[in-house]
C-alpha cells in the first residue's frame, strides 16, 4: 500500500519525519507530499497514492482577509468533495485552531472533513470523547487510539547541566523555570508570568523562548513581567526560532518546564520536555 503523507512539512518539529518513518518500518510505502497553497487537497489526491494521511487542516479554509478566506473555502470545499471518492485518515492533533476568532465557522470546516475520513488517529480515549462530542462521526469511521510517540534521540543532548546554564548565562545554583515554543496567546503565557511573580524567591529564572509572530503580545509580556516581577528574581525572554542542537541547552538548564495551556487536546511540548 502506497500512503500519501499531506501536507509533509516537518520544519523545526520531527514529528512527520519519525510517524512517515515508522509507517515505512511497518512496511508501507509512504510518499511525503508538501504543501500546496492552490487546491491542495486535489493536489495531492492527484500524487497515485491509494490513502491519503492528512495532518493539521486548519490552513487549508482559514485567510488573512474575508476574500482570501473565501477563495481558501472554495478551494477546501470542492476537495472534500473530491475526497468522498478517496480513503483518507485524519489525524486529530487538534480539534480546533488554537488561534480560532471565529468556532462556528471552525466547527463546519472541520466537520466537513470529519465527514468524508475513513479513519481518525486520536491520541487519547479523552480525545475521542471530545471529537465525538464535538463532531459528527460516521458510524463506519474507524476511530484509533494511537498514543503521541516521543522525541528520545530525535535532537542533539551531550550537553550538562552546567554547560547549558553557563551558555545561557544562568547561576548553577538558580531554580529555572522554562516554557519553550511559540510565543502565542492561548500558551497561557500572561498567567504564567503573573504565578512565577507570585511565587518566586530569590534568584528564581523564568525562561520564555520561542518565535513570536505578534510584536505587540509579546511587548506586553515584557510590560507585565517588568511590573509583576520581584527584583530578587528574573524572566528572560528570548524570542525567535530554537535551533535543533540549541533546544538541549534550554531543557538541560532547567529545573521545570511550565505548560500553562488555557485549552489544549495534545502536547508535543509535553513530549518533547519529557523526552
Amino acid at each position: 500500500m502506497r500512503i500519501g503523507y499531506f501536507p509533509y512539512n516537518p520544519g523545526g518539529n520531527p514529528y512527520q519525519m519519525l510517524f512517515s518513518s515508522a509507517l515505512e518500518a511497518a512496511g508501507l510505502d509512504v510518499k511525503r507530499i508538501p504543501p500546496r497553497k492552490f487546491f491542495p487537497l486535489q493536489y495531492a489526491l492527484s500524487q497515485s497514492t491509494d490513502l491519503l494521511q492528512l495532518d493539521w487542516p486548519h490552513d487549508w479554509y482559514r485567510g488573512r482577509n474575508h476574500v482570501t478566506q473565501l477563495l481558501k473555502k472554495y478551494m477546501y470545499l470542492r476537495g472534500i468533495e473530491a475526497l468522498r471518492h478517496a480513503p483518507c485518515v485524519w489525524t486529530a492533533h487538534n480539534l480546533q485552531a488554537h488561534d480560532t476568532t471565529d468556532a462556528a465557522y471552525e466547527q463546519a470546516m472541520m466537520q466537513a472533513l470529519v465527514s468524508v475520513c475513513d479513519g481518525i488517529i486520536v491520541m487519547s480515549s479523552l480525545a475521542e470523547d471530545q471529537l465525538r462530542d464535538l463532531y459528527r462521526v460516521n458510524p463506519e469511521t474507524r476511530v484509533a487510539v494511537i498514543p503521541h510517540g516521543h522525541y528520545i534521540d530525535a535532537y542533539p543532548n551531550t550537553v550538562t547541566r552546567q554547560q547549558a546554564r553557563e551558555s545561557l548565562g544562568l547561576e548553577y545554583a538558580s531554580r529555572v523555570v522554562l516554557s519553550l515554543g511559540r510565543l502565542m496567546p492561548y500558551k497561557g503565557l500572561g498567567e504564567l508570568i503573573e504565578s512565577f511573580c507570585a511565587t518566586a524567591g530569590s534568584g528564581d529564572v523564568l525562561l520564555l523562548a520561542g518565535n513570536s509572530t505578534d510584536d505587540a503580545y509579546l511587548e506586553s509580556l515584557r510590560r507585565l513581567a517588568k511590573a509583576k516581577c520581584p527584583a530578587t528574581a528574573e524572566i528572560q525572554f528570548h524570542p525567535g526560532f530554537v535551533a535543533d542542537n540549541r533546544l538541549q541547552h534550554y531543557f538541560n538548564a532547567a529545573d521545570v518546564v511550565a505548560l500553562p495551556f488555557n485549552a489544549v487536546l495534545n502536547s508535543g511540548s509535553l513530549l518533547l520536555a519529557m523526552s
